[in-house]
């Protein structure tokens, strides 16, 4: 269902950028709108109607209009023109999926370099973009913590790879 609500949204984006463009646009848009409605629909049947006796219902208790205002708009009235105000939950939470994602991805690297004696050439540069990463976070208490233990070892650290065959001592490992 979410697939088909977030597949709605980005037709009803599309249709509200532009309104006051050509009836082709809008017709087409329209035509592709009313399939993914039918599809909502037939989905709902198949698998929520023994739980929820409306579909507007299993929206309500779902919160699926939070996250995608505009196709429930849509869904409630096709013919109506759409609030420009509306603005989807679901385009915040996916910036900061891919901040979170970008987080974990450094900090897997970093963790790989740290217990490859060979590849710490580029290490103080990836421990630079993880703390940068951690800056998007600032509600966040851990990723906080995190991000001053690198600012109090960075230097240190940078200096130690620096030099000519260095390896990493336990205590920076474990760092």
């Amino acid at each position: 269902m979410m697939t088909l609500y977030a597949q709605l949204e980005f037709l009803c984006k599309i249709y509200s950028k532009g309104q006051n463009e050509g009836s082709n646009n809008k017709v087409v848009l329209e035509a592709k709108a009313s399939l993914i409605i039918n599809k909502i629909k037939q989905n709902f049947q198949k698998h929520f109607s023994g739980t929820f006796k409306l579909l507007q219902t299993y929206v309500d208790l779902t919160r699926l209009k939070a996250l995608f205002p505009r196709a429930c708009s849509y869904i409630c009235n096709p013919q109506r023109e759409l609030p420009p105000h509306l603005k989807p939950h679901i385009d915040s939470y996916f910036s900061e999926l891919a901040l979170v994602n970008q987080v974990h991805l450094l900090a897997l690297q970093v963790s790989k370099k740290i217990h490859n004696l060979d590849t710490h050439k580029y290490l103080a540069h990836q421990v630079a973009l993880l703390y940068k990463a951690l800056g998007h976070f600032p509600d966040c208490r851990s990723l906080v913590i995190a991000a001053e233990m690198i600012e109090e070892n960075f230097d240190s650290l940078k200096s130690y790879l620096g030099e000519e065959n260095s390896t990493l001592h336990s205590q920076q490992i474990q760092w």
